[in-house]
This record gives structure tokens, C-alpha cells and sequence, in this order.
């Protein structure tokens, strides 16, 4: 119940809709798509047009936000730091390795867009998606790039 309520930001009511709307178990499919793209091995137009079928957006742009978030709590903590995503903490920290500090807030802000994009309606959900995913590709790939240069 502890994870439901960091992931939910301590709301009750919406930690209940996570445990019963099978959400935990999308976050984590989500999750792993998400590393694989980091890696090279998903892609992202495919996955961002899945998660826009299988899945609310919103959801989607949600859990990007909370795991960008953690990502940049391990890379600039010296103590263990408050995760909301506790329990995928070893993937989140191999994904905060190689990315810059730089690179995660501006990608950070840019989630943070889509998400009052989403809000207005001013947007095409998929596109969003596409566009995040493509973006979060693109800077694993200059990781990649770096750390074998």
C-alpha cells in the first residue's frame, strides 16, 4: 500500500484507482518499454502508438513524469533519495548513469508541456507521445554515442 500512495502522491482515493485499475501492472510493461527504448531496442514511434491505444495518455505522460523525476533524485543525491518508483529504483538508476543533468531537466520540462498540453486538449495525444519518446531516444542515443567514444 506504501508504493500506491508514492506513486499517487499520498492521495488515497487515487491510490485505490491505481490497485484496482490493474495500473501497477501497466506502469511496469510501460517501465520496460521505456528502458528498452533507452537501449536501443524499441522504437519508439511503435511503442508511442501502442501506449496512445492500450492506454489512457494521460497515464502515459503521468508515469514518464514520475520516473524523470526519480531519475533526477539518484543522479544528484548523495543519500539515498525519496522515490516515488521505489520498487523499479535499480532500472532508474541505470538509466541516470549517462544522461546529463542538463538533458533530464529539459526533458523533464518538456513532459511537464505535454502534460498541460493533454489538460487543454490543445493536442494530438499520440503525436505527444511520439514526440516524448523519440526525444527520450534520441538522448540515450547520444549517451550511447559518449560512452563508447
Amino acid at each position: 500500500m506504501e508504493l500506491l500512495l508514492n506513486l499517487s502522491n499520498g492521495a488515497p482515493l487515487a491510490a485505490l484507482q491505481l490497485a484496482e485499475e490493474g495500473l501497477l501492472d501497466q506502469r511496469l510493461e510501460m517501465l520496460e518499454q521505456f528502458v528498452r527504448i533507452s537501449a536501443g531496442q524499441c522504437d519508439p514511434v511503435a511503442t508511442a502508438q501502442q501506449w496512445s491505444q492500450q492506454k489512457r495518455v494521460s497515464d502515459a505522460v503521468f508515469w514518464l513524469n514520475s520516473w524523470v523525476v526519480d531519475i533526477i533524485r539518484l543522479k544528484h543525491s548523495s543519500q539515498p533519495p525519496l522515490l516515488a518508483n521505489r520498487d523499479v529504483a535499480e532500472q532508474l538508476q541505470i538509466l541516470a548513469r549517462d544522461i546529463g543533468s542538463q538533458q533530464l531537466f529539459a526533458f523533464q520540462e518538456r513532459v511537464t508541456k505535454a502534460s498541460r498540453y493533454l489538460q487543454q486538449g490543445s493536442i494530438n495525444p499520440q503525436l505527444l507521445l511520439e514526440d516524448l519518446l523519440i526525444t527520450w531516444a534520441a538522448l540515450a542515443r547520444q549517451r550511447n554515442m559518449k560512452s563508447r567514444g
